[in-house]
């Protein structure tokens, strides 16, 4: 005799698996951590419903309320746009955005392994008369835990797009015979984990000596495009600079002036730090290979002085973001 066993259908079904969508709002930009809710995500999960193909979406966004306390939104879809389970928890206003995602990665994670149970309870444990316990109930407030491993890939999320104003100073290293700052503005368009970046730079005319005793004044204008990647708090860039190098002799009884062009191509380092709101400050550092050198020339001599091969930019600015 040869006896067949099925498996309820329900058994053999593949889990659904998640696209994630993280949003905050404006006033909250360190709850916009696509990254460390992913990270905090996955090490809640006991399967891996994040890996594509993917046929439901988490939605989740963290917000206000009008008491001030952080209020999180959780919405389980389907594919067409179906809504499977919906959750609203709050959090006190002395919590900090970090913990804020940690919590809502916990219910989050419930929800998703439970399906579209989760909105109710959770499977009751082998004691029938046992209650079940309730996974929507607040988790207990717990310290925030580093991602354990590097989060799957994710789908690209469709929220986060934003324009930034940056302002501040640099000092420019090897484009002029002295060390010379100057002021630095830049616009930057930013989604996700990436951004594209134009930077302008001035250094005014500066007192140098690059023939010994024949003073001249030198200014620097350059501009920079900086396309940029933002694990985070830190950001790794590549850097196409442009610019002009100008000399003016004004310890002659006849000045002469000169004006030559420099480009190259580097990379860029980069850690920025929220302050208040909307505004951030941030610190980089460029490092650029000339490939075209700007120069000083004088009539006695063909050539002067000559822009270094490497130059050095190192600049402190403050970024302000906009929807």
């Amino acid at each position: 005799m040869v006896l067949f066993a099925v498996a309820p259908r329900d058994a053999l079904a593949e889990p659904p698996h998640y696209a994630v969508e993280l949003s905050a709002a404006p006033n909250l930009p360190a709850c916009a951590r696509e990254g460390d809710f992913l990270g905090l995500l996955d090490t809640h999960l006991d399967g891996p419903l994040l890996e594509p193909p993917t046929s439901r979406v988490l939605r989740v966004h963290v917000g206000r309320t009008r008491r001030g306390d952080y209020a999180v939104d959780l919405t389980l879809e389907e594919a067409d746009g179906r809504k499977v389970d919906a959750v609203h928890k709050e959090y006190p206003a002395t919590t900090c955005c970090y913990e804020v995602l940690h919590h809502a990665a916990l219910v989050a994670a419930i929800h998703m392994e439970h399906g579209e149970e989760a909105g109710n309870e959770a499977p009751s444990p082998p004691p029938p008369a046992a209650p079940a316990p309730c996974p929507a109930a607040p988790p207990p407030v717990l310290p925030p835990s580093p991602p354990a491993r590097a989060p799957a890939a994710l789908v690209p999320r469709s929220d986060g797009r934003r324009f930034e104003v940056v302002a501040g100073a640099v000092i420019a290293i090897g484009a002029a015979p002295e060390v010379v700052p100057g002021p630095q503005l830049g616009l930057a368009w930013r989604w996700g984990r990436g951004s594209v970046e134009l930077d302008l730079r001035y250094t005014p005319p500066i007192e140098t000596r690059p023939l010994g005793p024949t003073v001249f004044e030198v200014f620097t204008a350059s501009g920079a495009i900086v396309p940029c990647f933002r694990p985070g708090p830190f950001a790794v860039c590549g850097v196409v600079i442009g610019g002009i190098t100008g000399a003016r002799v004004i310890d002659r009884l006849y000045p002469t002036q000169a004006v030559t062009g420099f480009v190259g191509v580097g990379a860029r380092v980069g850690m920025e730090r929220e302050l208040v709101g909307p505004l951030r400050v941030r610190a980089d550092l460029d490092v650029a290979v000339s490939l075209l050198r700007s120069r000083i020339n004088a009539s006695n001599r063909p050539e002067a002085w000559r822009m270094l091969p490497v130059t050095i930019f190192p600049s402190v600015s403050f970024v302000a973001s906009f929807r």
